[in-house]
């Protein structure tokens, strides 16, 4: 682990004197906490929350475009549903197909 040593009592303008050697205490860099598990997992979890952010968005305009869809008589509600059904029913058998392909 990198370490630099933060000299407490000097309080120069000098960005180069905050990183004395002298009589100071070790500290771990903060690039270096971004290498370890925790930071990872942060990271994750950040990421994980703008898909979940993103699909939302994609839901709210798609079901937003349905209704206009529906409320223009371009599409009646019957209509989508019975599409929905078909799709999801062709989805759920190609799933079952590449988990089970020999039978």
């Amino acid at each position: 682990m990198n370490f630099i040593r933060l000299e407490g009592s000097n309080h120069s303008s000098n960005p180069a004197d905050a990183c004395s050697t002298d009589n100071q205490q070790d500290f771990p860099r903060a690039t270096n906490m971004g290498s370890s598990p925790a930071w990872e997992q942060v990271r994750l979890a950040a990421k994980l929350a703008d898909l979940k952010e993103e699909h939302y968005r994609t839901v709210l305009t798609l079901s937003a475009m349905l209704e206009l869809f529906v409320d223009k008589g371009l599409l009646t509600q019957e209509e989508l549903d019975q599409k929905s059904a078909t799709l999801d029913r062709q989805l759920e058998e190609l799933i079952s197909a590449s988990l089970h392909p020999m039978g």
